[in-house]
């Protein structure tokens, strides 16, 4: 029985996620900061600001990490979107334009980064990523439309220390594919709220 293109959740709820950016509520008027709380937040600030700064060691970094175009999991935020900059239609992966990368960040970390390509250029981005990861794992298998189509799926993954690289021939529909880098704590998360759609079903 062939599997449906629209469940591989994974790609999907990374889509779904955006970048998963809080919003912060304006204190009532009646508060009013104290020189402490100035204090505070200048301190806090300035250590976010030393956090963000580029490590003194050169090896260190996208060079020794798993990453996708130099964007590894754990990368500063402020890092990120420094080198990113405004939205933009510009970003390439091997070589195909693909529009601004989808983003997650938790506690200023880079969490997810999620690429979608048109699925008609998926054997050059897989051709990339098997020379630049030999060690990636991949497997064939079949998925399906509503109308019984039938076609056949490659998934390819990477497990590492701080998370997953995943690509999928096809991933919304088959005229998407996926590439994403996913922590181990944002995969364990989405497992878990999988799981309780599951049983409210």
């Amino acid at each position: 029985m062939s599997k449906y293109l629209l469940p591989i959740a994974l790609i999907m709820a990374a889509v779904v996620s955006g970048c998963g950016a809080k919003r912060e509520q304006p204190l009532p008027s009646s508060i009013r900061p104290t020189a402490l709380d100035f204090r505070k937040n200048e301190e806090a600030m300035k250590a976010h600001q030393l956090r963000c700064q580029p490590p003194h060691d050169a090896a260190y970094g996208a060079a020794s990490r798993v990453n996708i175009k130099g964007y590894y999991l754990g990368m500063e935020e402020c890092e990120v979107k420094e080198d990113i900059g405004s939205p933009s239609d510009s970003f390439t992966i091997a070589g195909i334009r693909v529009g601004e990368p989808m983003m997650t960040f938790v506690d200023h970390k880079l969490s997810e980064f999620y690429i979608g390509f048109p699925s008609s250029r998926f054997d050059a981005v897989h051709s990339a990523m098997m020379a630049k990861y030999p060690d990636i794992h991949c497997d064939k298998s079949e998925v399906g439309n509503a109308m019984g189509a039938k076609f056949n799926q490659l998934s390819c993954s990477l497990i590492y220390t701080e998370g997953t690289l995943l690509l999928y021939r096809y991933a919304s529909e088959i005229t998407r594919s996926g590439l994403l880098l996913i922590s181990h704590e944002a995969t364990e998360k989405k497992a878990k709220a999988n799981l309780i759609k599951e049983k409210d079903l």
